[in-house]
């Protein structure tokens, strides 16, 4: 059987980081030689009032809504919060300002859907 020799003496990992490295490496040949259309994206509104909706759906169907009005585009941080707990499957009470009378378990959260939006100033007809 033969075997590669530049592996010898190598880790599994260092085999697999040699070879992928070796992949990027073409593939970020390949796409410089080509030219790269430019392309204009619109920059996202971060001025004037946003409004940050964090929905959090519980186990038992209820929901539970957090809204928070802010003047930048942001993650406010009691929202960031949540999400890190919640990834990490942490057992512990989420409440806006530290309210214990008022908050979710974040165990209890089986779904969350965050949006923001710019608050539009109503026209008078």
């Amino acid at each position: 059987m033969q075997t590669d020799r530049s592996f010898e003496g190598r880790s599994l990992e260092d085999k697999i980081m040699t070879k992928s490295h070796k992949k990027a490496e073409a593939s970020a040949q390949q796409q410089s030689e080509t030219p790269q259309p430019s392309v204009a994206f619109a920059a996202p509104v971060t001025r004037g009032l946003m409004a940050h909706h964090l929905t959090l759906y519980l186990v038992g169907g209820q929901r539970f809504t957090l809204d928070e009005v802010t003047q930048s585009a942001a993650m406010p941080q009691n929202v960031a919060a949540f999400i890190r707990a919640w990834r990490q499957n942490l057992d512990v009470w989420h409440s806006p300002g530290n309210d214990p009378h008022f908050g979710v378990r974040v165990a209890d959260v089986s779904l969350y859907e965050y949006r923001v939006e710019q608050i539009g100033l109503k026209r008078k007809a």
